[in-house]
């Protein structure tokens, strides 16, 4: 995460508005008038069902922020929006993104690894973890669909999914220039500019870039800037072609470049790495012999097909997608490099979707779909190298692993009568997976062995059914209640990490999650006060976590967890200037069973270079707390505008309250306190102050992110060699200009 945003949006809709469109077709954007649609939420449209829908008709719990309201409140990357959204959670780790919602996740920190919080941008499957650490621009709208999602995205989406829509397109000329300046000499520029290009087509390029120039803290081993090398830049196009009302094409390409040391660790206070050298007393201070980094790359391309047919639109999805994630660091995280990675991790996906959607005056809502994912993805090398595999050189692995994924899928919506409605949905996936790994050996003299591993190739084929059902009534006009089941699944996978020498371990088994929920919304006061609120139960099996073994990490399953938990959002408009938006969630997950649970006892051996062991009969965590599963998480968002005669200023703050969670699952109980691994309680405020000229040409921002200063963490483990944490980003405020041609 960079210290700067990617600059401002000027104001597009009003607060919490956006147009979701699933087609492509160009969204008018406007600047602010200093009003928020005449003192009542403005209607909010979610796409949870792949088609337009309004927030209050849909029987899912739905966070939706639109690309005003993410700038405003400095929401410009995946970690951020986990301050804005209550039961998020979003770890970074060695290059990777780990999110949690409503405490499903996976905590694996590997190529080939795919979250169980699926994301999609543009309607556009990323598989790759590393893919969730682009920062965000041209936004149109963020939506966290919260549940597993088994039927109509299904892919791994057994905790829930994030969408990321960006800007399509618009037939009027428009030109967006922004620059800015942060804290820790960091600029940042984006440039955005659309416009038609003839009858039916138009085009629109988005650019963006930032820089950190000075680190967080310091190296006290080397006396570098610790922290320091947080950059990214990159863009997007799109091309839309509408040749009559009934068919459109839109093409787009995008680019990111990030380069960030947020997710190496340093040693945790109180504690002794392998080695027994102390930790830092910085909080953001490093001890490493080098200085961590990691670098994802990432681009792609896909063309969207929207036909209608008058009895029914259908939809093609076609992307090509490349990451690859490469990183530099030493797992022991202090002055000797005991075991120093470097990792090269490739992975180029294809996806296909077809969909059959509904025409809008049909008796019955329903779509059904097909869909394709070809995925080769792996360590292209892996390079160990330092005391751990000495006399050898180095000691590098070679994996691939490819997954071809099947999907037929369908669900129907029926109101049998006016007032109550059944939704149905079945979805049946097959995946084949394949593995190969190969090993190099660097010998005395120089002479290198290579070796294909003993067991290579192995492969393995799952299946599963998913699907869903809902029944929700209108209770009144403004006020409908549901009850509703969705079953997730997230397919077995193997370990894409081989340690040289060692042979292909079998997969880890699939899991599912069954969600049971209660929930309602309304609206009352004329419209100015939204009231929504559920509350579920998770039976959740089979769950794939993780441990670190040195260079890597290894899969595993545990056996089952309970999770259970109330969510509440309110939003109210008091005047025509002011909106107010509260949310909060309350979880309790406990594992049920975990046999041979990973449990870590502090007890620094300086003759085995280790600073954690395991018992030798390691316990059954039945009862222990699940991770990234925080007890209480609530938000407060504050929007105010304020017409003066030199245009319109608009206030904003937003408030995060959340943490105490832990990060292992054996809930720190061998270590000398339970808070070395466990994210403490947080509070993160963010605000700024916007500016917008008469003529909404020209635009200026005070912001600031974390103002007060808040010490928390993005990631936390434990392992043999260390027990340690990565800080979350300091105190980060700016300026930023902007010119708007329209």
């Amino acid at each position: 995460m960079t210290a700067i945003p990617a600059l401002r949006v000027i104001a597009c809709t009003a607060f919490l508005s956006a147009d979701l469109t699933s087609e492509p077709r160009a969204q008018e954007r406007a600047p602010a008038t200093g009003s928020v649609d005449s003192g009542r939420p403005q209607e909010v449209v979610v796409t949870a069902n792949r088609r337009p829908e309004n927030l209050q008709s849909v029987p899912i719990t739905v966070d939706v922020i639109s690309g005003h309201s993410a700038t405003a409140f400095g929401i410009t990357d995946m970690q951020s929006l986990a301050n804005a959204v209550p039961g998020l959670t979003f770890d970074r780790t060695l290059g990777t993104a780990v999110p949690f919602l409503r405490g499903v996740g996976s905590p694996v920190g590997q190529v080939s690894a795919e979250p169980s919080v699926a994301t999609y941008v543009d309607d556009v499957y990323t598989p790759a973890a590393g893919a969730s650490l682009a920062n965000f621009n041209s936004v149109s709208s963020l939506e966290v669909v919260k549940g597993p999602q088994g039927t109509l995205f299904g892919r791994n989406a057994v905790g829930g999914v994030i969408q990321v829509r960006t800007r399509n397109p618009t037939m009027t000329p428009e030109l967006e220039i922004n620059a800015g300046y942060a804290n820790y000499n960091s600029p940042a520029a984006s440039l955005y500019v659309s416009a038609g290009l003839g009858a039916s087509f138009a085009a629109n390029l988005a650019l963006y870039g930032a820089d950190q120039g000075e680190g967080w803290g310091h190296n006290v081993t080397t006396g570098a800037p610790a922290f320091k090398n947080n950059r990214y830049y990159g863009g997007r196009v799109k091309f839309m072609w509408t040749p009559n009302d009934a068919l459109s094409f839109l093409l787009a390409g995008d680019y990111d470049n990030t380069k960030s040391s947020e997710g190496f660790y340093r040693p945790a206070y109180g504690t002794v790495g392998a080695g027994l050298y102390p930790a830092p007393s910085g909080f953001y201070d490093l001890v490493d012999w080098t200085n961590p980094y990691w670098i994802v790359k990432q681009s792609g391309v896909s063309l969207k097909v929207t036909g209608d047919m008058g009895w029914a639109r259908l939809v093609s999805t076609s992307a090509y997608r490349y990451t690859t994630q490469q990183l530099l660091f030493d797992q022991a995280a202090g002055p000797i490099p005991i075991v120093r990675a470097s990792t090269n991790g490739p992975d180029h996906t294809f996806t296909q979707e077809f969909q059959l959607l509904s025409a809008e005056n049909s008796p019955l809502t329903w779509i059904a779909g097909l869909f394709f994912m070809r995925d080769s993805s792996g360590y292209d090398p892996g390079d160990l190298r330092g005391l751990a595999v000495a006399p050898l050189a180095f000691a590098k692995t070679y994996t691939t692993q490819t997954t071809k994924s099947y999907a037929s899928f369908a669900d129907v919506t029926w109101a049998f009568v006016p007032s109550t409605r059944l939704t149905a949905g079945l979805r049946y996936t097959r995946d084949e997976r394949s593995i190969s790994a190969a090993y190099a050996l660097g010998l005395a003299g120089g002479a290198t062995l290579t070796e294909t591993t003993a067991n290579s190739p192995q492969s393995a084929t799952t299946s599963k059914p998913t699907g869903r059902i809902s029944l929700s009534h209108d209770f009144a006009p403004s006020f409908m209640g549901y009850i509703a089941f969705n079953r997730g699944f997230k397919s077995g996978t193997f370990n894409a990490f081989v340690q040289p020498g060692a042979r292909i371990g079998a997969p880890v088994q699939p899991e599912t999650l069954d969600a049971y929920s209660i929930g309602e919304k309304a609206e009352f006061f004329n419209h100015r006060l939204r009231v929504n609120s559920e509350a579920f139960w998770y039976d959740y099996k089979n769950i794939q976590v993780t441990e670190l073994v040195p260079g890597g990490t290894a899969l595993r399953n545990a056996a089952k967890a309970t999770i259970k938990g109330v969510d509440l959002e309110a939003s109210i408009a008091p005047t025509e200037h002011l909106q107010i938006t509260a949310g909060l969630e309350v979880l309790d997950g406990h594992y049920d069973d975990f046999p041979n649970g990973l449990f870590w006892i502090y007890a620094p051996n300086p003759a085995l270079g280790i600073s954690n062991v395991n018992p030798p009969v390691a316990p059954n965590l039945a009862r222990y707390k699940t991770i990234d599963t925080p007890p209480f998480t609530s938000t407060i968002k504050v929007n105010y505008l304020h017409s003066i005669s030199a245009g319109v200023l608009d206030f904003s703050v937003a408030y995060n309250h959340g943490g105490n969670y832990f990060f292992d699952a054996d809930n720190g109980k061998g270590q000398l306190t339970p808070a070395l691994d466990k994210q403490k309680t947080m509070n993160i405020v963010n605000a700024s102050i916007d500016w917008t000229s008469p003529s909404g040409r020209y635009s200026g921002s005070l912001w600031g992110k974390n103002i007060t200063g808040a010490r928390y963490i993005s990631y936390g483990l434990e392992q043999a060699l260390i027990t340690h944490f990565s800080p979350a980003p300091p105190a980060t405020y700016g300026i930023t200009l902007g010119v708007h041609f329209k």
